[in-house]
């Protein structure tokens, strides 16, 4: 009797499961559209360009990485022996069929903190070979993931109609990168298919952003005592730990999400909430200063410096020293530097991105920006516009328009597709701002631009380091629109 008794409460649960299932889908059949849509796209362009040799410098670091930490070389060390020849002529091979050998000469490992390899390397343990498709598939995981999440935040903050159509917008986000650069190739916005479909560490800010944001959203409309609230900032500091290991532009997240938080729940859950993210921030950061400084004698919290980013960042623009934009410029100054200075040439700490090399051109850069402060404000606010643009119109581009030089038709159709849109944007934003119940979302949206451009500007501007707040410029142009939609409607009632 209690084992029939079972058998039909079995029953009955699953029938209650797949009734739960059929109302879910039919109420929310667009979204599971919109879902299907997105990874027909991602594996769709996996299959086209599966064949395409795309591992370039920078990214074979990380790769590098994650292989030697797998093959039980130690942490943070690479080195590899890599042959170019046979990856170019047959490229859909695992990784570790073109490492030929192990380069002990190569020096540590402080270019930036190493968290995309160790994401490489539990992926490719899990899947048992170093495959660059199973990178692409488990990106795709969290960016579907991401999408729900976007839906999620844009429901929760406004309306069903606003998370459909920015959902919507994100997953056509790609098609739209690509088409772009089909038009015109080599464009800024067209390395973005650097980094969309293909794995790499510049898309992990834009999936952590959005789960610090819904965190809080979950916060927002949920109904959350002390306890259950203190276990939520655990998780966010646990996301935003792991995302800035990824890529460190997300450092100053927290600190302008604080500011929401302040406004909603007093300076006590605010200050909470920071402590706890940069205190568990500090406590996975630890084994890395503690290698660092064995290996120096110096703190280096995250990186061995920022010199020659900031260095060939002058060369966005027309600039008084004739600097351009290319990474031989750091090199060759630094290369000068170090022959001024009569220092030792085979110092391993003067080596490409070593600590000492950094140091010598951040050095170099203080003295510039002392010799033309104006210059450098002025550099400054080109890269602000440019970031508020999402690095679509570049600051060289900006100066040209100042200067009144002669722009190409492409470069006149940007300006005024962007002017445009900046408009309509005003204007939207002042028409929503009308709606009282929107005002504090609108401003956490606004937050994560701004939490980005705060990191970006002092060095570079480029459309990859503002495209992880991107997500947050299609809800916004979701709500604009439905805000049109309501204006139109009222009009005709």
């Amino acid at each position: 009797m209690k084992r029939r008794l079972i058998q039909i409460w079995d029953r009955l649960d699953l029938r209650i499961r797949a009734l739960r299932t059929t109302r879910f889908l039919k109420q929310n059949w667009l979204l599971v559209v919109i879902v299907l849509c997105s990874v027909t796209i991602n594996l769709g362009y996996v299959a086209v360009h599966a064949s395409d040799p795309w591992i370039k410098t920078g990214y074979f670091e990380q790769l590098d990485l994650a292989h030697c930490l797998l093959h039980g070389k130690p942490v943070f060390v690479r080195g590899s022996v890599f042959d170019w020849d046979a990856y170019y002529a047959s490229p859909g091979r695992p990784f570790s069929a073109y490492v030929v050998g192990f380069d002990s000469t190569i020096p540590p490992y402080v270019n930036e903190l190493p968290g995309y390899s160790f994401i490489a390397a539990s992926v490719w343990l899990v899947n048992g070979s170093e495959t660059v498709l199973s990178l692409q598939l488990f990106q795709f995981l969290l960016d579907t993931f991401a999408l729900l999440l976007v839906y999620y935040i844009g429901s929760r903050l406004f309306s069903r109609q606003v998370a459909l159509l920015a959902s919507a917008l994100y997953m056509l986000a790609p098609l739209i990168v690509e088409t772009l650069n089909w038009i015109e190739p080599g464009y800024v916005v067209g390395t973005i298919q650097y980094f969309t479909f293909q794995p790499y560490r510049d898309f992990y800010p834009l999936y952590g952003s959005i789960a610090l944001v819904a965190l809080l959203v979950r916060m927002k409309t949920g109904d959350f005592n002390p306890l259950r609230r203190l276990k939520l900032y655990v998780i966010f500091g646990l996301v935003f730990a792991a995302s800035v290991w990824a890529r460190q532009t997300m450092i100053f997240l927290p600190i302008f999400l604080a500011i929401y938080v302040l406004r909603k729940y007093g300076w006590r859950e605010a200050f909470k909430m920071l402590f706890i993210a940069y205190l568990i921030l500090l406590v996975t950061l630890t084994p890395w200063i503690a290698r660092n400084y064995k290996i120096y004698g110096r703190f280096i919290p995250i990186s061995g410096g920022a010199g020659h980013w900031w260095y060939i960042g002058f060369g966005e623009i027309n600039n008084p020293w004739n600097i351009t934009y290319d990474d031989w410029e750091g090199y060759n100054k630094a290369a000068q530097l170090i022959e001024e200075h009569h220092l030792n040439t085979s110092d391993l700490n003067l080596l490409y991105c070593q600590p000492g090399y950094q140091r010598l051109l951040t050095e170099e850069v203080y003295r510039m920006i002392r010799e033309k402060p104006g210059f450098y404000l002025f550099l400054l606010t080109l890269r602000t516009v440019s970031g508020l643009t999402l690095g679509v119109l570049t600051p060289r581009m900006l100066q040209g328009m100042i200067a009144g030089q002669m722009l190409n038709l492409g470069d006149l159709l940007k300006i005024f597709a962007v002017a445009f849109a900046a408009m309509v944007g005003v204007w939207i934003i002042y028409e929503t701002l009308k709606r009282k119940n929107t005002r504090s979302s609108m401003m956490l949206l606004m937050l994560v631009p701004a939490s980005f451009l705060l990191s970006s500007i002092p060095f570079q501007m480029q459309f990859r380091y503002m495209w992880p707040c991107s997500w947050s410029y299609v809800i916004l142009a979701a709500l604009g629109v439905e805000t049109i939609w309501l204006k139109i409607r009222n009009r005709r009632g």
